[in-house]
């Protein structure tokens, strides 16, 4: 295709009074290089060569030189202060609805966007003789507001004036003006002037969609990776081959914003240079978005979510990261998730947990001063006062000589942006916004800003921004029918039945195909390379109509050097001279393996860390209470086998997953609360010589007061106050407190549920320890057993669950799930609950506490239970009374019982596993089987990142 730009230039750059104007400014740029390369001139002016915006300034000149064309900005304090009206009273009908009116502030920019084209739409619904509706009225109410702001501030808005062009004596060229969005409002004065000659793009360079042979090729993959990926390899090959420099490719995409990182990552991976071209907001970025989050802090009354997502804002230059952290630490240890009202008083939790602790006094200073410089910064009446609020917040928090330079330079451009808004509030004073710091951030939000680099490489810009601009390659990603559509439509705003009516059913300007062929025009020595994927990041897509597409299959996907060298590692016979190619990614992890590797270091630090661990081991596990010996416990013994890696990152190394969010209250803190009272309850029937009892009426009065004393006893423990290292946070104290009586009740209902199960019982021991010594082995049992009680001629292990039951009960792993099945089913096997089952092997909770009891108390316990605080149900585990009691309660459940001798077998796996779990911890094995620790087990683990045991490769095992 011949390239109509490069014929004008070569016909009349020579001529110094031409003037060339493009689209963009990089076009502009880009031609004025090229033609000093291809138009037989060694050097030109840039002042010919413009950009459209600049052309319209310079040579299409307002009639009023007595009144300043509106700021921009000024356009938005407007529509701020017409809602501000509107909500006084309201005069916008249908826009805005009256009931809405006070909660419009959502609209501002959306009104703002309005003001350019109500000129313009007033002329067209003057002419068109359309009846007006209380839209249309709403709108002229707007424009004669606007218009009177105007006039009374000596403005003019450009868009709402139709000058002349001015002659300078230059002529001009103008590119292909039909793909710009406001081109028709200048039509018909640049047509018809001497000075001027338009470039449009021949109608023979616009094929119809069904000369497909004419359409640029466009490759159609299956998903967006492997669009990207073969992208990547086609660019190496074209730099590799033809010798295409990397700065002369542009890679063009219409969705950025979800594409750049993409694109980024997979240019980076195949060792491609390249510079994102690419303006984002000024909050985009975190030392941008500081004065958001700082709004957030203060509209939120300083939550925990709010302060924590400021201060690890890592991209500001903060002063006192040792404040931070405790304060955060503090927040989650103190469940500080919001402040609240509460009986007619304003409740600051920070302030208040501040009151529990008399250690946190770092953290409390940096909270007060932190609360008081962003209030006072979000709250300063004038833009004047947030400047230098600013400047006190920031001599207080940051250490600007921490700031990285990207991060210096948007903050300083924000408060550059600051000032300007400063200046309007110098020059208008007369108007007065309700909140400046919303303003600003607002403003910040709507105001583009492009970092500014030296660096060389592919260039990654938006959709249209290059079609004119030449370029040895260019390449578009993405170009499905959605992202390359581009359709003018004037007065957007309006229903499309009332533009309709106005333009008389005039279609609006399509202008996708001529970016198409601009694409293919300005790609110089290659071929434009066009693409798109069947599924993309986003959802699923087609090509756009005005390209032919070819599809890529999977089979049809380029190889590169990642793929080779994979097949390489998968060969049974390496030989290191059968890969041609390395990756500098390959070979820094190759030497690191080798280091990694070296025998010497590695026994030498097996060594110390085998030395370490055993000293940790000694530490926790062998104390005075064992007499030197391994202390082991049945909780001990579930984690160990569930994983030994997992016992050892948990109980030795005491690692724990990063979690930086508060809750309301910790999530073991009812279950500790309901043990505690039932464990008062039923020492206090012990010590009063009181037997289990209710009656039919429930708790008689001195059961009910032991109870009601149990309860406050054991809040008063959880909630100790003003000071309280073992207690619960303050927040956690008043939702404990507020919800007294739902404890109660549900603590006297689960108490009279147990009662009328073991009526007449006596309490033999409640929440005791047990330790009992192998005095010819090297460890030592413990073991906390809720309750043990008594029928007078057999003892009854009692241990509470607040929702369900261990998983697995016996070692002949005869069970199914009682405490989530109907008991009306005519057969049940006992054991089952939600709780994930960590092996194969029984709970060790009850053994452990039958050896327990029998060795330290000489007691043989023939019934053991669990009981269910939640649904105030029994699951029996052994002994005949136990499953009488169980069957009372379910007489229509056929279940099998099991005694004291069937459970031997569950006694003896636990010896034996309590054995091996002590050789194992000694000799320092944690060694895990693939038959426990399979894939979809350790897959879902918490420390699967760190263990490295499974992980996935190309998306498989």
């Amino acid at each position: 295709m011949t390239n109509i730009i490069e014929e004008t230039l070569k016909k009349n750059i020579k001529n110094r009074k031409n003037r060339f104007v493009f689209p963009t400014q990089m076009a502009a740029d880009l031609w004025a290089d090229r033609a000093t390369l291809t138009c037989g001139v060694s050097a030109v002016a840039m002042e010919r060569f413009l950009a459209w915006d600049d052309f319209k300034g310079n040579s299409i000149k307002s009639k009023h030189h007595d009144k300043q064309s509106i700021p921009s900005i000024m356009r938005t304090v407007f529509s701020t202060l017409l809602l501000e009206e509107n909500k006084k009273t309201p005069f916008l009908k249908k826009i805005i609805g009256s009931e809405f009116s006070k909660e419009a502030n959502g609209f501002t920019d959306w009104i703002t966007s309005l003001l350019p084209s109500l000129s313009l739409w007033k002329k067209h619904l003057e002419s068109s003789s359309i009846e007006m509706d209380e839209e249309d009225q709403d709108l002229i109410e707007i424009y004669s507001r606007y218009k009177a702001f105007l006039d009374k501030n000596d403005f003019f808005d450009p868009a709402w004036e139709t000058p002349p062009f001015e002659s300078d004596g230059n002529h001009y060229f103008i590119f292909f003006p039909e793909i710009l969005s406001d081109y028709a409002e200048y039509k018909e004065i640049l047509e018809t002037t001497e000075d001027i000659d338009i470039v449009n793009i021949p109608q023979e360079c616009l094929p119809s969609i069904s000369e497909t042979e004419k359409l640029p090729d466009a490759d159609f993959y299956p998903d967006s990776r492997s669009e990207l990926k073969n992208i990547a390899l086609k660019l190496r090959k074209i730099h590799e081959e033809k010798k295409i420099d990397w700065q002369d490719i542009a890679i063009s995409v219409p969705d950025i914003e979800s594409y750049g990182r993409y694109i980024e990552r997979e240019l980076e991976l195949y060792r491609i240079p390249c510079v994102i071209r690419f303006a984002r907001p000024l909050d985009y970025s975190g030392a941008g978005n500081f004065f958001s989050q700082a709004k957030e802090c203060v509209t939120s009354n300083f939550t925990f979510n709010s302060v924590r997502d400021l201060l690890l804002n890592l991209e500001l230059p903060w002063n006192d990261n040792e404040s931070i952290n405790q304060l955060i630490e503090f927040g989650k240890k103190n469940n500080c998730i919001c402040s609240y009202h509460y009986d007619g008083n304003d409740i600051d939790i920070w302030e208040e947990s501040f009151k529990t602790t008399a250690t946190e006094y770092r953290a409390m200073e940096f909270y007060r001063a932190l609360k008081k410089h962003l209030t006072a910064l979000v709250n300063a009446p004038k833009f004047t006062d947030i400047r230098d609020e600013y400047f006190k917040f920031r001599n207080f928090a940051f250490n600007m000589e921490k700031c990285s330079h990207s991060a210096d330079t948007i903050i300083s451009r924000c408060i550059s942006e600051l000032g300007s808004l400063i200046d309007i509030e110098t020059a208008y004073p007369q108007y007065e916004l309700p909140s400046p710091f919303s303003f600003f951030i607002d403003h910040l939000s709507s105001t583009k800003y492009l970092e500014q680099t030296d660096n060389l490489g592919v260039r990654v810009l938006s959709y249209k921004t290059a079609a004119c601009a030449p370029f040895a390659c260019h390449v578009v990603i993405d170009a499905s029918q959605s992202n390359l559509n581009v359709i003018y439509k004037t007065f957007s705003f309006l229903r499309e039945d009332k533009r309709k009516k106005i333009f008389r059913n005039q279609e609006d300007p399509n202008v996708t195909q001529h970016f198409v062929m601009l694409y293919t025009m300005n790609s110089l020595q290659e071929e434009p390379l066009f693409s798109a994927a069947s599924k993309t990041f986003t959802g699923y897509s087609q090509i756009c109509s005005y390209l032919n597409e070819h599809e890529v299959k999977n089979e049809d996907l380029l190889e590169g050097f990642y793929d080779k060298e994979k097949k390489w590692f998968q060969e049974s016979n390496k030989r290191f001279d059968s890969i041609k190619e390395i990756t500098d990614i390959s070979k820094e992890g190759l030497e690191f393996w080798k280091t990694s590797h070296d025998l010497t270091e590695c026994e030498e630090n097996d060594s110390v860390l085998s030395s370490k661990t055993q000293e940790i081991i000694d530490n926790k596990f062998r104390t005075n209470k064992s007499k030197g010996k391994i202390m082991i416990s049945a909780s001990s013994l579930k984690k160990f086998y569930c994983c030994p890696r997992l016992w050892l990152e948990q109980y030795i190394a005491e690692l724990d997953e990063p979690i930086n969010e508060a809750t309301l209250i910790d999530r073991y803190a009812q279950g500790k609360l309901n043990h505690k009272v039932l464990e008062l309850y039923f020492k206090g029937l012990k010590k009063n010589d009181l037997p289990i009892h209710t009656t039919e009426n429930g708790l008689m009065d001195n059961y009910k007061t032991i109870l009601e004393t149990a309860i406050d006893e054991a809040i008063e423990k959880m909630t100790r106050t003003p000071v309280n290292p073992k207690g619960n946070s303050f927040i956690a104290a008043e939702l404990i407190n507020a919800t007294k009586n739902v404890l109660h009740e549900n603590m006297l209902s689960a108490i009279e549920s147990f009662s009328r199960q073991f009526e007449g019982f006596s309490v033999l021991y409640a929440e005791e320890d047990f330790v009992y010594e192998e005095v010819e082995k090297g460890y030592v049992l413990e073991g906390t057993v809720d309750l043990i009680i008594s029928d007078g001629q057999e003892e009854f292990i009692i241990d509470y669950k607040n929702s369900s039951v261990p998983g697995i009960l016996y070692s002949d792993e005869l069970q199914a799930p009682a405490m989530n099945r109907d008991y009306e089913d005519e057969e049940l096997s006992i054991s089952a609950s939600e709780d994930f089952d960590t092996s194969n092997l029984p709970d060790f909770q009850m053994p452990a506490y039958l050896y327990l009891l029998e060795k330290t108390k000489n007691v043989k316990a023939t019934n053991c239970a669990f009981f269910s605080l939640k649904k105030h149900e029994l699951v029996p585990v052994i002994g005949e009374k136990v499953f009488e009691i169980f069957k009372s309660q379910h007489p229509k459940t056929n279940i099998k019982v099991y005694k004291r001798e069937d459970f031997e077998p569950t006694m003896n796996v636990f010896h034996q596993k309590t054995e091996e779990f002590f050789n194992r911890v000694k000799e320092l094995n944690f060694s895990v089987t693939q038959e426990e620790q399979d894939f979809d087990r350790c897959n879902s683990c918490t420390f699967r990142a760190f263990c490295r045991r499974v992980f996935n490769v190309s998306r498989k095992d």
